[in-house]
């Protein structure tokens, strides 16, 4: 089965979900320490090998796309530009991976597409 799976990076951990079409077929969430260091954020990479490994476990998919939304993606050095993709298609396979800032993810999430606004606040704001 043909799937995608979903990546929302937080400071203090991730969560995501693998979908197939519109069917969300699994969930999980990830506690892990992410830390912003000298060339952006660290631990990104291993702990979203290790969330993406977690949900496709014991499935028979394949995972055609990824898509990560972390908080200030456009500023985040090597580990969201090189390490993440790779250590992704290490578990998911040649997918395609698409990292984006989460404000971009959240408008998409919110509004599906349509035209609108979105709000988000929190520990940032946006």
């Amino acid at each position: 089965m043909e799937v995608v799976l979903g990546i929302d990076v937080g400071g203090t951990g991730m969560r995501g979900a693998l979908a197939s079409g519109s069917a969300i077929i699994a969930r999980s969430v990830l506690d892990a320490a992410l830390r912003r260091g000298a060339g952006g954020l660290e631990g990104v990479a291993p702990a979203a090998a290790e969330l993406a490994a977690s949900l496709t476990a014991g499935r028979d998919v394949e995972v055609r796309a990824v898509a990560l939304g972390c908080a200030g993606a456009a500023d985040l050095g090597d580990e969201l530009r090189l390490h993440l993709p790779a250590a992704l298609r290490e578990v998911c396979g040649p997918a395609t991976v698409v990292v984006a800032s989460d404000m971009v993810t959240a408008f998409f999430g919110a509004l599906a597409g349509s035209p609108g606004v979105a709000l988000s606040v929190g520990t940032g704001a946006v």
